[in-house]
């Protein structure tokens, strides 16, 4: 006689979002997150439409774009009010950018002290209304939440081999950036 055994496995269907599981480093007193922002919908679960015209700096809504692998966010994604960072984090201000880079002693001329302290491990570039740029020159840009008019917003600019600092150059709102989030604190 052939025992014959039944085993069942319940699948239970998960939905969750790859950044809740984002690996995190404490600078200070935050923790930002150590990838940038990798989300194809809004908290709510609407689509953030992607674009790969090239008027898509022209565009007065959210919207991302896709650069050597990477999600480049117009601001306005960033301002929408349906929420672009994951629950537990929110998306950096001017002055918490500013808080890392003291944090980090950085100095105007400081070079590289951002990706020598594992911040970031590869350049982001940006988009721009001439096309994509920087990647391959060595500069990357992480916007902020805070805006400067109805045209620009903060970014945070790194350039390698020269310095890191928050300005509101080439800050166009409509430009395509990376975005880094921070966790609440408790």
């Amino acid at each position: 006689m052939k025992k014959i055994f039944k085993t069942s496995i319940l699948f239970i269907p998960l939905i969750f979002s790859l950044t809740l599981f984002s690996q995190t480093k404490e600078y200070g007193n935050q923790i930002w997150m150590t990838s940038n922002l990798d989300v194809t919908h809004y908290q709510n679960g609407d689509p953030i439409p992607a674009s790969t015209s090239q008027s898509f700096t022209r565009l007065k809504e959210g919207a991302y774009c896709i650069y050597e692998g990477e999600k480049l966010y117009n601001w306005y994604a960033l301002s929408d009010p349906r929420g672009l960072a994951p629950k537990g984090y929110h998306l950096p201000t001017y002055s918490e950018w500013m808080e890392l880079l003291f944090f980090l002693n950085v100095p105007m001329s400081k070079k590289g002290v951002l990706k020598n302290s594992g911040f970031y491990r590869h350049n982001t570039g940006m988009r721009d209304m001439l096309g994509y740029g920087g990647y391959k020159n060595g500069f990357s840009s992480w916007w902020c939440i805070d805006d400067v008019d109805k045209w620009d917003a903060y970014h945070c600019w790194v350039y390698d081999l020269k310095a890191a600092y928050v300005t509101s150059l080439a800050g166009h709102k409509g430009n395509g950036m990376s975005v880094r989030c921070i966790k609440n604190k408790q």
